[in-house]
């Protein structure tokens, strides 16, 4: 992949990481919305058809994430810009399911794939727009009071042990 897309013709503010994007490299923001204007050409005559799934499906898919990620950064959305993004998402999520939940050990029953899914409208409604959402305070907290806990105890009757360790006297 780092091959492929280095011999995409350099643009006017676009970066290509030197070290490639498959060596373990946190992107920032900017440096993610770089490879998704260029990841269409590597996936482009990626591979050869392999069980019916052509690059075409891929590209086909991806392009449609990138319409509703746009989407989704909307500032404010009437009704009729919900139901057509609602119709994004879905038209979305079904497509990524086909092409890779023989990929997944748990068949893509991932919690943010279902978030994404089936509480993104309702939590714009609710909420306004999603510009602001984050996971990361979550996953900090799931780390610092459930994984650091869990690591401590002996796996023997955890739940005791762990809420002994984060309990506050």
């Amino acid at each position: 992949m780092d091959n492929r897309l280095g011999t995409i013709t350099p643009y006017n503010n676009l970066r290509i990481l030197s070290k490639g994007y498959q060596q373990g490299v946190k992107f920032t923001g900017a440096e993610m919305r770089d490879v998704m204007k260029i990841i269409v050409f590597v996936f482009d005559e990626l591979y050869a058809i392999d069980n019916g799934t052509s690059c075409i499906k891929l590209i086909k898919c991806y392009i449609k994430f990138i319409k509703m990620y746009k989407t989704s950064k909307k500032e404010k959305f009437n009704e009729s810009e919900l139901k057509s993004f609602e119709y994004e998402i879905i038209d979305w999520t079904q497509d990524f399911v086909k092409l890779f939940k023989n990929f997944s050990p748990s068949n893509l029953q991932l919690p943010k794939l279902h978030m994404w899914r089936y509480h993104t409208i309702h939590t714009i409604k609710r909420y306004g727009s999603l510009n602001g959402l984050a996971t990361d305070t979550y996953e900090t907290l799931h780390k610092n009071w459930v994984k650091n806990p869990y690591r401590m105890t002996n796996k023997k009757n955890v739940l005791d042990q762990m809420l002994k360790t984060v309990s506050f006297n």
